[in-house]
């Protein structure tokens, strides 16, 4: 059965529109996945009242599943020339492409808004902030999720 939820093709879908609102942040495959997941799920980070893929009771334990499938969808990113990368003294810098800017034009539904909005709100949240100190963030975040869920 094709799927089209939680595939390379959905995420990179998200990473254009991502990419596109971010140009001026360094960004690592590490930092997209960690600014990708808090976008979706921004209300649980404070950044909106809004958790784009609805309420549910499992969605801040996907992270470790999303963040494993970012490296496939870069790499299919950069190689269809939608996205650039360049090696920096810290690894791996990425942004979007002419190409991907076209493509994320495109996108015009009312997901794409939201979550360009919210993509938006999130890089200027987290903005000089270590990956570290994010990746603590949602940690910190989920446990405390996942405590309110069980009592």
């Amino acid at each position: 059965m094709n799927k089209i939820f939680n595939t390379t093709f959905e995420s990179s879908l998200r990473i254009l529109l991502l990419l596109s609102v971010s140009e001026d942040e360094q960004m690592t495959l590490d930092r997209i996945a960690d600014y990708d997941f808090i976008t979706i799920y921004s209300k649980y980070f404070g950044i909106s009242n809004m958790a784009l893929h609805g309420e549910n009771e499992f969605g801040l334990s996907e992270f470790a599943a999303r963040r494993g499938m970012m490296q496939s969808t870069m790499k299919s990113l950069v190689l269809d020339g939608l996205v650039s990368v360049k090696r920096r003294q810290n690894g791996f810098q990425y942004s979007i492409s002419v190409v991907g800017k076209t493509v994320a034009g495109k996108m015009k539904s009312e997901y794409a808004n939201n979550y360009k909005m919210l993509a938006l709100k999130t890089v200027e949240h987290f903005k000089g902030q270590s990956e570290q100190k994010i990746m603590k963030t949602i940690s910190n975040t989920s446990i405390e999720f996942l405590r309110r869920k069980r009592y």
